[in-house]
């Protein structure tokens, strides 16, 4: 009798055990493993995956990993981002802006933050920088390489101003704006627009020794040529204007002996008075018909090319 209390006592206490253990919550968690339930997903048998190595995405890609920037840069921190106000303690000479400080996104590149340094030779600028500000590396005249990433909308007025050493640039197909003066003398041979933007008066005016301006064709909308874009651009070769270019305004490459042809598209409008005035162009090739191009406003009178019409943009 005495052996069958005893089991049963045995027993309760080992239901009561196996209650607490369920009621009372506490997981246990392997060092390195998190204690937030998973979502759903997909099986895995019980094993335990192995930590795996993340995949560099391209540095211009937005979901790139964070890019760890110079040191001693000037940084002002906000709330929910920072900004980059100068060059401060760094010595470096190929700068790297930083994609996040204290895990808050770097946004913006202060006005003047660079201006007039003449030791930087590069910079590289990443996807969670929005805007380049006013004057921000204008005059660096040792500055030769520029990398923009994706990301990037607004380069504002003066930003790259008689930055003489830099030879291209690339402007990524998130750039919805470039503001006046922003590569005004600048030493550029290539410019490379993915898509299509608005480009301000005197934006690229006195490169000198541009050759090649090409907009690519990812198309974003309309866009205008403001005046004097390209003044004073007397080397260029190669002009190809994307679809969706509605107006080109006054003084634009004139004065430009070897540019002999210019696709336009279709969308254009008008012409402005001296643009192309005393340029080599002999041929355009136009996207639209013959009529199209009687309808196109042309208030140059000398600007009288051999348009081949129904030609295919090869941006």
């Amino acid at each position: 009798m005495k052996r069958k209390v005893i089991a049963v006592i045995a027993a309760v206490i080992m239901l009561a055990l196996c209650a607490c253990s369920k009621a009372g919550g506490h997981e246990t968690v392997k060092p390195g493993t998190s204690s937030v339930p998973k979502t759903a997903g997909p099986d895995t048998s019980g094993k335990t995956a192995e930590p795996s190595t993340p995949t560099e995405a391209p540095a211009d890609a937005p979901t790139a990993a964070p890019v760890e920037g110079s040191e001693g840069l000037a940084i002002k921190e906000y709330n929910d981002r920072c900004i980059i106000t100068g060059i401060g303690s760094c010595m470096l000479t190929d700068i790297v802006i930083p994609s996040h400080v204290n895990g808050k996104p770097v946004e913006a590149i202060d006005e003047c933050a660079f201006q007039d340094n003449t030791t930087i030779t590069s910079v590289f600028i990443p996807g969670t920088v929005q805007t380049i500000d006013e004057d921000a590396f204008a005059g660096c005249t040792s500055l030769a390489a520029v990398t923009l990433s994706d990301g990037l909308t607004g380069i504002n007025e003066g930003a790259f101003y008689g930055c003489t050493a830099l030879k291209s640039i690339t402007i990524p197909q998130t750039v919805a704006g470039i503001s006046s003066y922003a590569f005004r003398g600048c030493g550029l041979e290539e410019v490379t627009l993915i898509s299509c933007v608005d480009l301000r008066n005197n934006v690229f005016s006195d490169c000198e020794k541009l050759r090649s301006f090409v907009i690519k064709n990812v198309y974003n909308g309309s866009y205008k040529i403001m005046n004097n874009a390209f003044g004073g651009c007397y080397s260029l070769e190669e002009l190809v204007l994307a679809p969706g270019l509605t107006e080109i305004g006054t003084w634009n490459f004139p004065d430009a002996p070897n540019l002999k042809t210019v696709f336009l598209p279709r969308s254009l409008k008008s012409i402005g008075a001296c643009t192309f005035l005393r340029s080599g162009v002999e041929t355009v090739y136009y996207e639209g018909s013959e009529e199209e191009w009687k309808n196109v406003e042309i208030k140059e009178p000398t600007f009288t090319p051999e348009v081949v019409y129904n030609s295919v943009f090869g941006g």
